[in-house]
């Protein structure tokens, strides 16, 4: 016995909510980077990923055509965290960035 779950009236359209609701693929959804990265060309995907877990950074998008990536970089421009990221030897640039104005 199988049993179908109809709208009472299928000729509404259903109500859409409103929300904050963003899909993982949607080109504004938190970006919040404050730092552009590059790292050397030969580092591993694990050697980055040292790289950000040591630092405490996340990174938001990336790599750009250039091959930078934006991170998001707890403490700021004057963080020890941005210290440490500039420190490591898998990291060739590391540069606090404006945020982008709101739109």
């Amino acid at each position: 016995l199988s049993v179908a779950a109809l709208p009472s009236n299928p000729a509404q359209p259903q109500q859409q909510r409103q929300g904050a609701y963003r899909a993982l693929g949607d080109a504004q959804a938190g970006r919040t980077g404050n730092v552009l990265a590059m790292f050397k060309p030969n580092s591993s995907v694990a050697e980055m990923r040292h790289s950000l877990d040591a630092s405490g950074a996340r990174l938001v998008d990336g790599p750009t055509p250039a091959g930078a990536y934006l991170l998001e970089v707890p403490g700021g421009e004057n963080g020890h965290e941005l210290a440490a990221l500039r420190g490591d030897p898998n990291v060739t640039m590391a540069e606090p960035i404006e945020e982008a104005p709101a739109e």
